[in-house]
């Protein structure tokens, strides 16, 4: 209780959570000057996004051919298909509004296969 960090981290955790009430503790749980570091999916919006999925998924499936196995076990696919049930990820233009509204001043990064980093430090 009351005890701050110098770092905190979200590791694709934030799309299962109230969006405001957890960027509101993350930001508690900073000391001035900490960083926080949120690294999470996004969905596609947009043309632009589509054609870098289609990169994404190219690069994903040289991966697995280069291990010898293109698709994972049956129930591996089963658990992540219930896994993400109803899960909703934001655009990276919803991931941009919030955090100029949240926080400002952040730093955001597109990377391939559907995810986004957002990174900020409290003034």
């Amino acid at each position: 209780a009351g005890e701050r960090f110098d770092c905190v981290l979200s590791m694709a955790t934030l799309h299962h959570l109230p969006l405001a009430p957890a960027l509101t503790r993350m930001e508690e749980l900073l000391r001035p000057g900490g960083t926080l570091l949120i690294h999470d999916l996004r969905s596609d919006a947009g043309l632009g996004d589509r054609v870098r999925s289609l990169a994404a998924l190219a690069a994903r499936l040289w991966s697995r051919a280069r291990k010898g196995r293109l698709r994972e076990p049956a129930a591996v696919r089963a658990a992540w298909r219930e896994h993400g049930r109803g899960e909703r990820y934001p655009t990276l233009g919803e991931v941009e509004a919030w955090s100029r509204q949240h926080l400002p001043g952040a730093r955001r990064y597109r990377h391939l296969q559907w995810r986004y980093t957002v990174v900020w430090r409290q003034g």
